[in-house]
């Protein structure tokens, strides 16, 4: 599957998120033709600091990430205990040796393409929609480092996905998020990591400007309500994955689903009016389903009521 001379991962799914990536993951793991590493999320492309992401690579690499400072320090150590920890519980040296590898490995030239070397015959990927995040500079390193690898990008209605993205920190961190008042979850809705990982469009145009239309998937959370085969189908024939079981036997069952309640009508008032031009700029640029989320948008914006905050 892989030219000879191929380092690295043949996909990368860069996001977006709460749009589906785990039902991906999950449904193309399945396939004994493909191997993605246990830890869905690795962000090894998005550790700079200057990303909002979780990335606790941040740090040189090796033993020196045990004595880190800061938020990435302490959720290296908590993290690499986990890991391990369950590694030795289960009696299982692969995936031992794995995490090793990644959490302690020297940052070098070939640090990254190592943690999917070992399965030839394989196609290889991972998936951290934090990568939606990354700016030009780093998405050109990226495509010039893994000249090979494909990009798979989801992207949902903006507005849904902002509430989602609420509901699943509420349920993740244990606190009343949803139910804190429309002014705090206005303010929590507009931070400018959560509204950045919205902007779909500049996402694609950077995207394909730099790795090339021919390199990045596009897809719709919606299909994996409306036509999870088909998009299975697609994704699959721009692999080149050649597993027609994958399709016929593929999961709809929902992965990683936010809980919580539904979303007021002021606060969808309030993220209609914040994302209702990026929602035209993409329905005008790609189509799909993006009109759909634009005539739901402007029928709400026209519903008696309803007045954005």
């Amino acid at each position: 599957m892989n030219p000879e001379d191929h380092q690295g991962p043949d996909f990368i799914g860069i996001g977006a998120a709460r749009s589906g990536t785990t039902w991906i993951a999950a449904n193309l793991s399945r396939s004994e033709k493909v191997w993605m590493p246990r830890r869905k999320e690795l962000h090894y492309f998005s550790r700079d600091p200057k990303y909002p992401s979780p990335s606790f690579l941040n740090a040189t690499g090796g033993l020196s990430r045990f004595t880190a400072g800061g938020m990435h320090g302490r959720r290296f150590r908590r993290e690499f205990v986990k890991a391990v920890g369950r590694d030795v519980l289960k009696l299982s040296p692969g995936d031992l040796a794995w995490d090793l590898r990644y959490f302690l490995g020297s940052e070098n030239a070939d640090y990254y393409e190592r943690l999917f070397a070992g399965h030839p015959g394989q196609l290889t990927g991972e998936i951290t929609p934090a990568y939606a995040l990354l700016d030009d500079h780093d998405v050109e390193a990226v495509c010039s480092r893994l000249p090979h690898t494909r990009f798979l990008y989801i992207v949902r209605n903006p507005i849904d996905r902002a509430w989602s993205t609420i509901c699943y920190h509420e349920s993740r961190e244990k606190r009343g998020l949803t139910s804190a008042g429309s002014d705090k979850i206005r303010e929590y809705l507009d931070q400018p990591g959560l509204m950045a990982r919205s902007n779909y469009l500049e996402v694609i145009e950077r995207w394909q400007r730099i790795a090339g239309p021919e390199r990045l998937f596009l897809a719709f959370y919606d299909e994996i309500t409306a036509n999870p085969a088909d998009l299975l189908s697609r994704m699959t024939d721009f692999l080149g994955l050649d597993d027609p079981g994958l399709v016929s036997g593929l999961s709809t069952k929902r992965v990683n689903a936010s809980t919580g309640e539904a979303m007021p009508d002021d606060i969808r008032a309030h993220l209609t009016e914040r994302y209702i031009d990026a929602i035209d700029q993409l329905a005008d640029r790609v189509g799909g389903y993006a009109e759909q989320w634009r005539d739901r948008a402007r029928g709400s914006q026209s519903s008696p009521g309803l007045t954005p905050g």
